[in-house]
């Protein structure tokens, strides 16, 4: 049996927590997610043949996970396909730059570009990164579909109920 050669692409969650509606509302585990209020938050790192994805907002460990659902499923969703697209992510958070991603043939690339409405700049080190197309949707499939397990495992109903408020059961059911 040999080995297969390892993914292009990781996708990896850390540290899940719930915040309430009010934006200094300290931190609480899962089990504190209320059913119709509260976000999930949590660290993100998106590996490109092993190098980290940069500029995710807030650090690593306090984005909105329920923008990036949409985001990666959506990239998912274009990396299935057989046609080429572009989409793009722009947190619009002062300070940060816009995700560009593109699928074309067998490939996938990856850009940082500037933003308009965040004002952050391009990553003149994030051009055009390149990885397998079919890697990207695999990864974002197994981590969607890991996310899910630990919400729905550590904040129950009300887990439930915010992974579909998220559209996350149109991508992973």
């Amino acid at each position: 049996m040999t080995d297969s050669p390892p993914r292009s692409v990781s996708i990896q969650f850390s540290c899940l927590h719930t915040s309430g509606p009010h934006p200094n509302q300290a931190p609480e585990p899962l089990s504190e997610l209320k059913k119709g209020n509260g976000h999930i938050h949590g660290g993100l790192e998106i590996l490109i043949n092993g190098r980290s994805l940069p500029r995710i907002p807030f650090g690593r460990g306090d984005i909105c996970l329920g923008e990036w659902i949409g985001v990666l499923g959506y990239l998912m969703t274009l990396a299935r396909s057989d046609d080429d697209y572009t989409c793009e992510f722009d947190p619009t958070e002062q300070g940060y730059s816009k995700f560009l991603f593109r699928v074309e043939g067998p490939g996938a690339f990856v850009s940082i570009v500037s933003s308009p409405i965040g004002g952050g700049q391009a990553d003149p080190e994030w051009q055009d990164v390149r990885c397998d197309r079919t890697d990207l949707a695999e990864a974002i499939l197994e981590f969607l579909s890991r996310l899910k397990g630990a919400i729905v495992r550590d904040a129950g109903e009300a887990g439930r109920d915010w992974w579909k408020s998220c559209n996350g059961d149109f991508y992973v059911a």
